[in-house]
């Protein structure tokens, strides 16, 4: 896979994630910090 793929991959993943949690934005810069 490439590095493109492997974005656009976790971007999926991340935007299910925070459609199941329905976090703020504030928890999403928290995420950011990781």
């Amino acid at each position: 896979m490439g590095a493109t793929e492997n974005f656009l991959y976790f971007s999926i993943i991340y935007i299910e994630f925070l459609n199941r949690t329905e976090i703020g934005q504030t928890d999403i810069a928290g995420l950011y910090d990781m």
